[in-house]
């Protein structure tokens, strides 16, 4: 089962991106801050139960979204094990445009402008899954 953590702050729209990923199969953690994301990100690896998606609110109340790729790229990676497979795949979702800028910067699968229907996330984590391997 992919396990997704998802990190959006409005309380409304994550239930609703978590019981219809659930829906689909996935296993959803919700965070609402950076702080509590990175926590669980950490967590999660420690545990060797990684997440394989991130779906991850760029304006969020403690620090923007970037902020948290950022500190997941300074974190050390596991050197070796099952787990040791690189960054984990982001799909963004934003109120705002995201620059040229940023999605060259961090990469995203993809990034998805605020309000979208939730049929077109659940085809971008699909998407972003049978690209990434998943964990076991």
């Amino acid at each position: 089962m992919p396990h997704v953590l998802l990190v959006e702050d409005e309380f409304q729209l994550r239930r609703i991106i978590t019981l219809n990923l659930a829906r689909e199969g996935y296993s959803v953690a919700e965070a609402d801050s950076v702080e509590t994301a990175f926590d669980m990100f950490v967590a999660a690896r420690e545990m060797e139960i990684p997440f394989d998606l991130i779906v991850l609110e760029t304006h969020l109340p403690d620090r923007c979204g970037w902020d948290l790729l950022r500190l997941l790229r300074s974190t050390p990676q596991p050197a070796s094990g099952r787990h040791a497979t690189g960054p984990t795949p982001v799909v963004v979702i934003s109120p705002l445009p995201v620059t040229a800028g940023r999605l060259a910067e961090f990469a995203p699968v993809a990034a998805l402008l605020k309000p979208f229907p939730i049929e077109a996330l659940l085809r971008l984590v699909a998407r972003a899954q049978r690209r990434a391997p998943v964990s076991a």
